[in-house]
């Protein structure tokens, strides 16, 4: 399979569609993907000691939590913090066109609700949302957040030697170049004069300031 660099992931994404006899195949390889984002995600790395299927999690944690049934309720995912916190994730692989509507999400939210969830996330492929669904997500306790198919095309993973080998590589980590370097010290330094109160810096448009 030929990949460009952005159609990368959503080529993945679409053929997961359309060779999953199942649509509860295509999620359970979604879900796959989704744990390699979270195990290798930098900030994800550094919070979350572990990311299993709800059923497993279960099997690990749910004789102290009183949890007896593994049943698909909505929560595809949990994610266990080094603290000790429990996240549940759900996990929607639906094509670009799709909106997330309220009852997408509806069975997910009842069932991550209970009290020994700290934290809750959504991982589409979508980024077009009703008024309910947002509405659904926004205030809430234990709090939500969403990650969208962008953010999963700008991880570190390489997509498409994760499809192709069934191996996990990461891209190196991006530097700044020389003038760039120049320029950040310039500003450091301006910032760090006692009698300097503000300053500006100008920059071209659409140069991807951000480093991760």
């Amino acid at each position: 399979m030929e990949f460009t660099n952005q159609s990368v992931l959503q080529t993945i994404l679409n053929n997961y569609r359309n060779v999953s006899q199942t649509q509860r195949d295509s999620g359970t390889l979604f879900e796959d993907l989704t744990v390699v984002y979270f195990k290798n995600e930098p900030k994800f790395k550094e919070q979350y000691r572990t990311i299993m299927p709800y059923a497993r999690w279960v099997d690990f944690y749910g004789h102290e939590l009183s949890i007896d049934s593994k049943k698909d309720t909505g929560i595809d995912l949990v994610a266990t913090t080094f603290t000790g916190e429990h996240h549940a994730i759900q996990c929607k692989n639906y094509v670009a066109s799709h909106k997330m509507s309220k009852a997408d999400i509806d069975s997910f939210m009842s069932a991550s609700g209970k009290t020994h969830f700290a934290y809750r996330i959504v991982v589409s492929t979508v980024t077009d949302w009703t008024d309910n669904a947002i509405e659904m997500v926004q205030n809430q306790n234990p709090p939500v957040s969403t990650i969208s198919l962008s953010e999963l095309e700008q991880s570190v993973v390489d997509w498409g030697k994760f499809y192709q080998e069934n191996k996990v590589e990461l891209f190196a980590k991006k530097q700044p170049r020389p003038h760039q370097i120049d320029a950040i010290n310039a500003v450091v330094n301006g910032l760090s004069d006692k009698d300097t109160e503000r300053g500006k810096l100008i920059m071209a448009c659409g140069k991807h300031y951000i480093y991760h």
